[in-house]
């Protein structure tokens, strides 16, 4: 089921590219305005509407879209996580 959550994200996501580009089509510009910010509210506005009819989310459908939000540390990272290599902060 994670997967069907990678889909609606993805489909969310198409969605709110398309809206960024006709949005800077229709004001002259030959570029994404806001894509992504749309695909946001995409996702939220269908989340809730889900949750009004009754029908939430599954939880594991909502770990596939978790998958996307957790945070990548790589070993070159300055940002103070854990290094378990150098074994400090």
């Amino acid at each position: 089921m994670e997967i069907l959550g990678l889909g609606i994200l993805g489909g969310c996501m198409i969605a709110g590219l398309f809206m960024g580009n006709l949005l800077g089509k229709l004001v002259g510009l030959n570029s994404d305005v806001g894509g992504v910010g749309f695909a946001m509210l995409f996702l939220v506005f269908l989340s809730n509407y889900l949750e009004l009819k009754g029908k939430p989310l599954p939880e594991r459908v909502g770990r596939g879209i978790e998958f996307i939000a957790r945070p990548i540390h790589t070993d070159n990272s300055r940002d103070g996580c854990y290094s378990k290599r150098r074994g400090r902060y």
